[in-house]
C-alpha cells in the first residue's frame, strides 16, 4: 500500500470479504459435524427473475469500482504478507475431511473457488466443477423469398431510405 495509497480501501473491502467467507465456511462446516445443516432451498433454475424497480433515467448511477478478475491478482498486489493467507487456505484445503464435508455441503464450495482464484491455490478434487455443456447457439432461419434478389436477407429500410436520399437527382 506504500507504493499506491489508493489501494487501502479495495484491502479493505476485500479483508471484509474474505473474513466474511471464512466465517461462513467455518459456520457450515460446525453444522455438518453436530448434524444440523439446513434443508437447500429447491432450485430456482429456469424460472424468471423477479423484476426490478426501473431507475430514474434522468440519474447517472454511480460508477462501479473495478474490481481485477484474474488469478493471483491479490497475490501480485500484497505480496508476501497475502501468500501467507494463500498457505493456509492451502492447507485448510488439503484436511482429509474436507472432501466428505464439500459432498455433503455444496453451498461451501461457492465461497471457497473465489477465494483460491485470488490467493492462487489450486483446487482440490473435491472442489473442481464439472465441465459446463457447450452452449448451443439457435440457428437463425434464412429467409427465401423472390424479391430478395442476390442478397441473402431483405435489406434493412434505414439502408434503403439512405440510397434513395443519395440518388442523384436529374432535375
Amino acid at each position: 500500500m506504500r507504493r499506491d495509497p489508493t489501494i487501502g480501501p479495495l484491502f479493505i473491502l476485500l479483508w471484509n470479504r474474505v473474513g466474511r467467507a471464512v466465517r461462513l465456511v467455518n459456520r457450515l462446516h460446525e453444522l455438518w459435524q453436530q448434524g444440523k445443516l439446513p434443508r437447500p432451498r429447491p432450485s430456482r433454475a429456469g424460472q424468471p427473475r423477479p423484476t426490478r424497480a426501473i431507475p430514474d433515467p434522468t440519474s447517472t448511477p454511480a460508477p462501479r469500482p473495478r474490481i481485477p478478475r484474474g488469478r493471483s491478482w491479490l497475490i501480485n498486489l500484497g505480496g508476501w504478507h497475502v501468500v501467507g493467507s494463500a498457505s493456509q487456505l492451502q492447507h485448510f484445503l488439503l484436511r482429509p475431511d474436507l472432501a466428505v464435508f464439500l459432498a455433503a455441503v455444496p453451498q461451501a464450495g461457492r465461497h471457497l473457488r473465489p477465494l483460491c482464484r485470488l490467493l492462487a491455490v489450486d483446487f482440490p478434487p473435491s472442489l473442481q466443477l464439472p465441465p459446463r455443456p457447450p452452449r448451443r447457439r439457435p440457428s437463425r432461419a434464412r429467409p427465401v423469398s423472390p424479391d430478395v434478389g442476390q442478397f441473402d436477407r431483405p435489406i434493412p429500410r434505414n439502408i434503403l431510405a439512405a440510397a434513395r436520399a443519395w440518388r442523384p437527382r436529374h432535375g
